[in-house]
């Protein structure tokens, strides 16, 4: 906003959970949202329209409020992280919970140029969840603490490769993706075209944008995986990045970390 450091986020996501539906309460969730954050800080409200609430009936009206900070710590290549937030379950206050978070990640380019773009954190999350409440069928208390140690990375590729890259990567054990239709141009520069007898520049080319979270220990052989599937040896191929993730949850569940990939 201007020159204030002030930005700002709005918007709305519907949760669907497709299949067959083992409990009486659908987990389908509307939440619209909205956001301010201030250079290292960012305060988020979220509110629940859907009768159902993850699960919980006659939730319509719940809210979620978090506050978070990422300061980097000098030119060290650390960043600090911190959260807490508080889920309030319209007509199911027995359920309701503070959630809070540390991590801290560093930016591996500090070390050689051969490291960068990669990010390597550390996360230690906990709830005040009633273990009560939040104890699954398996036993499991979901509102445990979790330390997660993470890796992200994201692929920019040509769109005819797509379904070779996703053939690469599920042999490899990587279970899920996020693909994007997107536009951009590197050193391919764009191309040029006609119409009506006059040439015009077109700058921005089509690409498709895959997002894989995974486990450390895949890093090598996703980036592996995707280099020799999407490669065609001509310019525009593409490019990897790496990037950090600093939770994962898995909403059906409430798994986090490493259990949620």
């Amino acid at each position: 906003m201007g020159e204030t450091g002030l930005t700002f986020d709005v918007g709305a996501i519907q949760y669907m959970y497709p299949g067959k539906q083992g409990a009486a309460v659908e987990a389908d969730t509307t939440e619209i949202y909205g956001a301010m954050g201030w250079k290292w800080f960012t305060v988020k409200y979220s509110y629940y329209l859907s009768d159902e609430v993850f699960g919980f009936a006659d939730a319509d009206g719940s809210d979620y409020l978090a506050i978070s900070a990422s300061l980097p710590l000098g030119e060290t290549g650390l960043t600090a992280g911190a959260s807490w937030g508080t889920f309030s379950f319209d007509n199911n206050s027995a359920v309701d919970y503070d959630d809070w978070k540390i991590s801290l990640a560093y930016d591996m380019g500090k070390l050689s140029s051969v490291t960068s773009g990669v990010t390597v954190g550390v996360a230690y999350t906990d709830t005040n969840a009633d273990k009560a409440v939040w104890t699954d069928a398996n036993g499991e208390y979901l509102g445990d603490a979790t330390t997660t140690v993470w890796i992200s990375k994201t692929a920019i590729i040509k769109p005819f490769k797509l379904d070779e890259v996703r053939e690469a990567l599920s042999a490899i054990g990587v279970t899920g993706l996020t693909v994007t239709e997107v536009k951009g141009f590197g050193r391919q520069k764009g191309h040029t075209e006609l119409y009506r007898g006059a040439e015009y520049v077109v700058d921005f080319l089509p690409k498709v944008k895959i997002e894989v979270a995974i486990k450390a220990e895949l890093l090598e052989r996703v980036i592996e995986a995707i280099e020799k599937a999407a490669n065609t040896g001509k310019i525009g191929d593409g490019k990897i990045f790496v990037t950090s993730l600093e939770q994962v949850v898995r909403i059906r569940t409430g798994e986090s970390g490493p259990d949620a990939l």
